[in-house]
Parts: C-alpha cells; structure tokens; sequence
C-alpha cells in the first residue's frame, strides 16, 4: 500500500479548500482561519493527493481553480452544506443527549 492510498479524506481540509477559493489565496485562508499559511498549504496539498488531482493553480502574481479544482468546488460546497444542516437538525431535535458537566474539587 503507498501512502496516497492510506491518506484519507478530512472535512478539514474540504473546509480548508473552500476557504483559500473564497479568500483567493494561502495566506489571506490562513489569516481567516487562524492558521499559519504552512498549514493551510499543507492541508491542501494534502487534499489534492487524496484526490490525486491539483485543484487550485498557486503562484504569486495569480490564483485560479484548475478543471480539477472548478469540478470538485462546488461537490466540496454541498458537503459542507450537508454536514452544517445535518449539525442543525440535531441541536434542535431532542435525539441528541445533553451534555452534563461534573466538577469535582479536592480540598487539601
């Protein structure tokens, strides 16, 4: 087994790639996510491995999807999509069980 088939896909780094694509950059991601650009870059290249495709053209002077990158952006929008209203649904159902937090102080 090589090492692109044991990588596995994270939500991170879908999340990752939508927001270097809405900030059009490493950096300008990085600096919304509170993240260092290595980061941030890592992630992506990381993505693109999984998927075994580039999907964004990263150079100084532009920033552009490839014909990878323009077909996974918007599948990468409806997981996020998916996963936020799926998050919703169950914070307002009643199936989800509260959380209860104990705290126990030891006297010396």
């Amino acid at each position: 087994m090589t090492k692109s088939s044991e990588a596995k896909l994270s939500f991170r780094a879908i999340e990752v790639f939508i927001c270097v694509v809405e900030e059009q950059g490493v950096t300008p991601a990085a600096k919304r996510m509170g993240a260092s650009p290595s980061a941030v870059s890592l992630q992506l290249s990381n993505l693109e491995r999984v998927l075994g495709a580039r999907l964004i053209e990263r150079s100084s002077q532009r920033f552009s999807l490839t014909p990878a990158g323009e077909l996974f952006h918007p599948r990468a929008m409806r997981i996020l999509d998916e996963v936020s209203a799926a998050s919703a649904v169950l914070s307002k159902s009643n199936v989800s069980p509260r959380m209860v937090l104990k705290i126990a102080v030891i006297e010396d």
